[in-house]
């Protein structure tokens, strides 16, 4: 009985897949499933290459965006106004921001 059912789920989902094959077919105006495929092939391959292009380092080029970094003790998010330090020659110690009502206690 598992068995029988088992291949019914197979035969029904090899009959989706065929439906949405053709469906695919037709829709692109292809005669036969291997047209189908081989467009399928062009298209895993386009949306590859479309990736690859999302993961270049456009710092690379654009030398203005690798320059962004921008140190916090230059905007005065130390509590002080000091002059900011140069990239990874910031100090260690930073001034805490304290309210106005603690400083006199």
């Amino acid at each position: 009985m598992d068995k029988s059912l088992a291949r019914l789920d197979h035969i029904r989902r090899q009959k989706r897949l065929l439906l949405t094959k053709g469906t695919d077919m037709v829709r692109r105006g292809l005669a036969t499933l291997d047209e189908v495929e081989e467009a399928e092939r062009q298209e895993s391959a386009a949306v590859a290459a479309v990736q690859a292009f999302d993961a270049v380092d456009w710092a690379s080029f654009i030398p203005s965006l690798s320059d962004s970094v921008v140190d916090p003790s230059f905007l005065g998010f130390d509590g002080s106004m000091a002059a900011p330090a140069l990239a990874g020659q910031g100090s260690s110690s930073r001034t805490p921001i304290t309210s106005p009502s603690s400083e006199g206690s």
